[in-house]
């Protein structure tokens, strides 16, 4: 990688002194980010020391510059187990788990530190065993080796692993603590959250936050804002997860009252506010609002787009999707469902094909087009494709169903009806069963249409007779 030259002019330093300065500029410009000219003041050296090659080192890889931190390590005359380390450390946080462990492997000496990375870097990649293999050939161990280890679990979804290391641990810091809250908060443990959070000794802000954040699992939003209150401090964490609370639930007046009393915003905040008004129908309330949005990011534009689209504003739906300077996949699947809705479906069709990646919701939502639709022939051809490339669920065999129902193909609607369990791992459904009772009352099969009804695994319903008795009329 080519750096811009600096603007250093100094003479090439010759005394002590000034290769101290030399080192504290290398080490400055490092850590403010103008790496090129940290390295131009490295290159003007005639003699350079250790604290030379490391604060350049450490400059590197402050940045993210992995590679060139890498070269520069291979060509320093000295190596200590600080600067082994850090790369350790560089290629662990990188997630590149080959390079830290060759790295690990190739040490000389190892510290404290050097473990954990190593343990941390295994555990990031969702390697628990090797985690708790690297926790236990450790010759020492940490307050922070036993958070990590505890923490690997967590996020994996280990919470009894997690809560027995915890239980494990010499002692208990509020890291630590913080730490299991988390992973009970985060994997839907509500009791042993809240009983967590009950037996702790002392509560940070950190604490407070988890329980708020964790709101939508374990709170009504009432719940949450009881918490706020009680908490001795907040932050816009704290103000963010109040907020949220309020959006998720629909309270538009106490989510406006909530951000008008927020002592900052972020974009986080602005995206909380906006979901609430995009489920709404003003969809000028929603792009008013878009409109004051300091700094949109993807998050707001596709609020934007669900507005529109869920108010059925197709022309909208459509500017606002070519206006949008990033897309991703909900971005498009929005826009496809928006002209499915419209009944659009060669345009929608055209759309499907130009979707950078497509997942089994997008083409599902076109199946159910086609089939509600009474476009057989694509129905039936894209719930054969999609079976051969992704795993159908259970509402592209309504589609299917639906399908067959308009062209009157009982005996393969019955086939495919019969096989979800067996072959596709299904459960048939109340629409299922439905969708199958029209068919057969269609094709004039009123007794096993009555039978089915009387057998299937749920109370019948308006639903099923509607669909037997509206044949018979």
């Amino acid at each position: 990688m080519r750096f811009p030259v600096a603007a250093y002019n100094g003479s090439r330093p010759s005394l002590e002194v000034d290769l101290f300065v030399a080192n504290k500029l290398i080490d400055m410009y490092g850590r403010c980010g103008s790496i090129g000219d940290a390295l131009s003041v490295f290159q003007s050296l005639k003699e350079r020391d250790f604290f030379s090659w490391h604060f350049l080192l450490y400059g590197y890889i402050h940045n993210r510059y992995i590679e060139e931190a890498k070269l520069l390590f291979t060509r320093m005359p000295y190596r200590d187990i600080v600067s082994w380390t850090a790369m350790l450390a560089a290629y662990a946080k990188s997630n590149r788990l080959e390079e830290a462990k060759e790295i690990f492997d190739m040490m000389p000496l190892r510290n404290l530190f050097s473990w954990t990375s190593m343990l941390v870097a295994y555990a990031r990649n969702g390697h628990l065993l090797d985690a708790k293999i690297m926790f236990l050939e450790s010759p020492e161990t940490d307050m922070v080796s036993w958070t990590a280890l505890l923490t690997a679990y967590a996020q994996n979804g280990s919470v009894k692993s997690a809560i027995n290391v915890f239980e494990e641990m010499p002692e208990h810091d509020i890291v630590a603590w913080n730490a299991i809250l988390a992973a009970c908060a985060q994997n839907g443990h509500t009791e042993l959250a809240l009983a967590t959070f009950s037996r702790m000794p002392e509560r940070s802000l950190t604490s407070w936050n988890t329980m708020l954040a964790e709101g939508p699992q374990l709170h009504s939003s009432d719940q949450v804002s009881q918490i706020f209150k009680e908490m001795p401090e907040t932050n816009l964490i704290s103000w963010t997860s109040l907020l949220a609370a309020h959006a998720r639930d629909g309270h538009l007046e106490l989510s406006k009252c909530t951000f008008d009393s927020m002592p900052e915003w972020s974009t986080v905040t602005w995206n909380a506010l906006l979901s609430v008004y995009s489920r709404g129908d003003s969809t000028e309330q929603t792009d008013s609002l878009f409109g004051r949005i300091p700094e949109p990011d993807l998050v707001s534009w596709n609020a934007l787009l669900a507005s529109y689209a869920r108010n059925s504003h197709v022309s909208n739906v459509i500017d606002v999707f070519h206006q949008m300077p990033a897309r991703n996949i909900i971005s498009w699947t929005t826009a496809l469902g928006a002209l499915i809705q419209d009944g659009n479906l060669e345009l929608a069709s055209r759309m499907l094909d130009q979707m950078p990646e497509t997942d089994l919701i997008s083409v599902s939502q076109l199946l159910s087009g086609y089939a509600v639709n009474g476009h057989m022939l694509e129905a039936f051809q894209m719930f054969f494709a999609a079976n051969l490339v992704y795993a159908i669920d259970q509402a592209c065999f309504v589609s299917f169903l639906i399908a067959c129902s308009h062209v009157g193909s009982l005996d393969l609607a019955r086939s495919y009806f019969l096989s979800m369990a067996g072959d596709f791992g299904i459960q048939s459904t109340r629409q299922h069963y439905c969708c199958l009772v029209d068919l057969l009352a269609r094709s004039g099969y009123l007794d096993d249409a009555r039978e089915l009804i009387h057998t299937m695994p749920f109370f019948p319903g308006t639903l099923e007779w509607t669909c037997l008795h509206s044949v018979r009329a």
